[in-house]
């Protein structure tokens, strides 16, 4: 069974908290523990019985854990103080970067316990944060997704031709609140929402990390934008490196601005350089590896391509606890441009799949990749992370697998991702106001494909009952339904 590695590990300190603190004012209790998970005006914040806690700072006064320029995320944390070893490996063995602390069994991070090869699974068998916001994130991160004018291109019914608003249906955005959250999406503290999936904070107020706050956001990737946003089944675009040999076939190091990075690809043994072919990213998750991702046949997707349709790519993590973060958003442009000059790519058929922190790296990327991107299929995703572009407001095919079970990455967030998606590739957005029909708990899946977005940009929503797994299976069936549904959904476009 595939589970998830604990998706945060902030802070983790012994000492005991002080029989009172700040949190009891505003009706949440003090911990008894010291889990830092997130940090606000009021003060530290942790998570006990699956409800938020307040931690004092009068017990971590003598613990200099936040250090100099701790960025989240970044490379600098090191909690346990040994090795030097980014976080990644806390307990100095083996030097394996937090895929296998305890030096068992190879497994690149898959399950150091050696249980299943699960590409990253919860060995602990417990229901890690529970539907708590273990990001600390403002579900929208400023920008307004309605009201943007960036895009160029994005009205496909000749509405306001002048307006480049980032929403094509809406007209005279310009009055739209750059920071407001999307409508019918609830920021609010828990005991304003009755549920303990959202950090203490008030309504509206950035919730990124401090290291965060203020950043610029990555500007997506050029080229192939000229024809956005493309008709279904429109005639192949060819990229550059049509009619080159090819250079790139089985793994190679990519240098890029930011470093080298291990890339997989698996490229058709009947490969024809002025034949232009879909392109496929397969993400990791966390505690998993590209080396996963290629044995699981990129998501169960590369045994369907029989007819040798498509170039298969899994590029490694960033090599730290979090394996994506702001950095890799560059790092995504320069290796699809490098793909793209080196092999006969069709540019208009671009797509990136991901389980758990890779679909949630993916569903980043839907929004502010959509015109180098055609499509994304996000299993067991949520609307949150450490880091988030600012949406463009352009639409995105887009498909998401949810588990009715999963206590990671919960339901709650799976559908707030998604109805973000339904804002933007329909008109005013009245997608979110069509109900999916979802499977019945216990039963078998169902895929629900929305009625009302435009035909450019289709919407699955795939639902069954299950835990944080992408390889969902019907009851009685040894066989995940997770690819085919996926395969079915590329080849759309």
């Amino acid at each position: 069974m595939k589970v998830i590695t604990a998706l945060t590990a902030i802070a983790a300190i012994t000492a005991k908290v002080s029989a009172s603190c700040f949190s009891e004012k505003l009706g949440y209790k003090c911990c008894e523990g010291n889990v830092v998970e997130y940090i606000d005006e009021d003060g530290k914040w942790g998570i006990e019985n699956d409800q938020w806690c307040g931690i004092s700072d009068s017990a971590l006064k003598k613990r200099q854990w936040w250090g100099q320029n701790n960025n989240w995320g970044q490379n600098q944390w090191n909690p346990w103080g040994q090795n030097n070893n980014q976080g990644g490996n806390p307990w100095g063995q083996n030097n394996n970067q937090g895929g296998n602390p305890w030096g068992q069994n190879n497994n690149q991070g898959g399950n150091p316990w050696g249980q299943n090869n699960n590409q990253g699974g919860n060995p602990w068998g417990q229901n890690n944060n529970q539907g708590g916001n273990p990001w600390g994130q403002n579900n929208n991160q400023g920008g307004n997704p309605w009201g943007q004018n960036n895009n160029q291109g994005g009205n496909p019914w000749e509405q306001n031709n002048n307006n480049q608003g980032g929403n094509p249906w809406e007209q005279n955005n310009n009055n739209q609140n750059n920071n407001q959250p999307p409508q019918g999406q609830d920021n609010a503290p828990p005991a304003q929402q009755g549920q303990n999936n959202a950090p203490p904070a008030q309504q509206g107020q950035n919730n990124a990390p401090p290291a965060q706050q203020g950043q610029g956001n990555t500007a997506p990737a050029q080229g192939g934008s000229a024809s956005y946003p493309y008709p279904l089944k429109n005639a192949p675009v060819p990229s550059k490196g049509c009619g080159k040999n090819p250079s790139l076939n089985g793994e190679f190091n990519f240098n890029w601005s930011g470093g080298s990075r291990k890339v997989l690809i698996d490229i058709p043994q009947n490969y024809d350089s002025s034949h232009p072919y879909r392109l496929v990213f397969g993400m990791q998750c966390m505690g998993g590896s590209a080396g996963n991702v290629r044995n699981e046949g990129y998501y169960g997707l590369k045994p369907l391509d029989t007819g040798k349709t498509t170039i298969f790519v899994a590029p490694e993590g960033n090599g730290q606890q979090l394996p994506w973060g702001e950095a890799d958003y560059k790092l995504f442009d320069e290796l699809l441009e490098k793909l793209k000059g080196d092999l006969c790519i069709d540019e208009s058929r671009v797509f990136s799949t991901g389980f758990s922190y890779g679909s949630m790296f993916s569903n980043g990327l839907s929004w502010n990749h959509q015109k180098v991107l055609r499509g994304v299929a996000v299993y067991e995703t949520a609307e949150r992370n450490i880091y988030l572009p600012t949406h463009t407001g352009d639409g995105i095919g887009w498909m998401g697998v949810l588990g009715f079970d999963d206590n990671l990455c919960t339901p709650e967030m799976g559908r707030a991702a998604r109805d973000i998606i339904l804002s933007h590739n329909s008109q005013g957005g009245s997608a979110k106001n069509e109900k999916a029909e979802e499977a019945q708990p216990g039963g078998p899946h169902k895929c629900y494909d929305y009625k009302t977005v435009d035909e450019k940009f289709p919407v699955r929503w795939c639902t069954q009952s299950g835990g944080h797994l992408w390889d969902h299976k019907d009851p009685g069936q040894g066989q995940s339904w997770v690819p085919q549904a996926t395969w079915e959904f590329i080849n759309k476009f």
